[in-house]
């Protein structure tokens, strides 16, 4: 408890240091890009060099996951019908993990008559099991592997599309030479935003700085896919090959923390993370289960991975761990000053 304090006190003081001593005309969403790593440095400028050819026929399985709330899950899913989806062979995965409501029984035959007049196949699996969200999309996976998908794309009930392109471009990203998992800037309903990527190592296992900000696109944050330590299970695509390489999600991890462990993963097999800015999509945000993290699931991550949680090669070490948004550590914050005045 007296740690929790003065670190606290710590981010607040080094937090109002830091608005005093930065220019002002520097925006939010770009304070990290002032101090990137040479990994982070490297795998955008690299971004230039390649491009994802497609080919003529790209198979997808979409994977998402539910208990009742059908129109929730059903919001999701009219998104995705709007996608433009050219050259793309759809397999979607309902995965039903014990809903008992008659309107979400209804609501699955609706959809599969739906998607499959547009030619997307729909396959319902129902897990009769405890809820763990890693085991929930291992197994839709592993049950669909006949479909030989060559990207994964797991969504949330509660994602709700913005556009007709994100689908396609979330495709073409997941398949750039050296990409790990790809992910995308979630907002909040009322607009503010709610995910840019995952601050590896920060707080608990990870954190989402920005959250509560409102959007600005004019910031250079939004001007091409970044590299990053992790990107939220919410919306999470990768190529087949590489979730099947890392055992997919750890089944120890049930409720939390299961994206940011997949992710380290990815980076330990020489893969990079990107979220793309540019796509948005709505998250309405654990609206189905409890939001409290699992502190025996944080220890866990923790005692898995330990430095490389908290000194991640795409994590700028200027950045005190101790606090969610991205405050200088004391050292950094002395030697900013230093290099300024002296």
């Amino acid at each position: 408890m007296i740690y929790r304090v003065f670190a606290k006190i710590e981010t607040i003081i080094f937090q109002r240091l830091m608005k005093m001593g930065l220019d002002s005309t520097v925006k939010k969403e770009d304070l990290h890009l002032l101090y990137y790593t040479p990994e982070q440095k490297a795998a955008e400028a690299k971004l230039d060099l390649d491009f994802a050819v497609l080919p003529p026929i790209i198979k997808v399985l979409v994977v998402i996951p539910f208990r009742d709330k059908w129109d929730m899950t059903d919001t999701c899913l009219q998104g995705l019908l709007r996608q433009q989806r050219a050259g793309m062979s759809i397999l979607l995965a309902l995965v039903d993990n014990n809903s008992a409501e008659p309107a979400t029984q209804d609501g699955i035959n609706n959809a599969k008559q739906i998607f499959e007049s547009q030619g997307i196949e729909v396959r319902h699996l129902r897990y009769e099991v405890p809820f763990n969200f890693s085991y929930l999309n291992n197994q839709a996976v592993i049950d669909c592997a006949d479909f030989n998908p060559d990207v994964i794309g797991l969504l949330n009930n509660d994602i709700e599309f913005m556009d007709p392109n994100s689908l396609m471009q979330l495709t073409q990203y997941s398949c750039l030479p050296d990409a790990g998992a790809v992910g995308c800037t979630l907002l909040y309903p009322n607009g503010l935003v709610q995910h840019l990527f995952i601050f590896v190592g920060s707080k608990i296992v990870g954190s989402h700085p920005y959250k509560g900000q409102p959007l600005d696109r004019e910031s250079k944050w939004y001007q091409k896919p970044r590299a990053v330590g992790a990107v939220t299970g919410a919306v999470m695509f990768m190529k087949t090959s590489h979730f099947d390489k890392v055992g997919g999600f750890d089944e120890k991890l049930p409720t939390s923390y299961q994206d940011v462990d997949l992710c380290l993963k990815l980076q330990k097999i020489g893969l990079v993370n990107f979220v793309v800015p540019q796509v948005l999509m709505i998250h309405h945000e654990t609206q189905t289960r409890s939001i409290e993290p699992s502190w025996n699931e944080a220890e866990y991550v923790e005692k898995k991975w330990g430095d490389f949680l908290f000194k991640n090669p795409y994590v700028s070490p200027v950045w005190s761990r101790k606090s969610e948004h991205f405050v200088f550590t004391p050292a950094a914050f002395f030697r900013s000053v230093r290099k300024r005045f002296f």
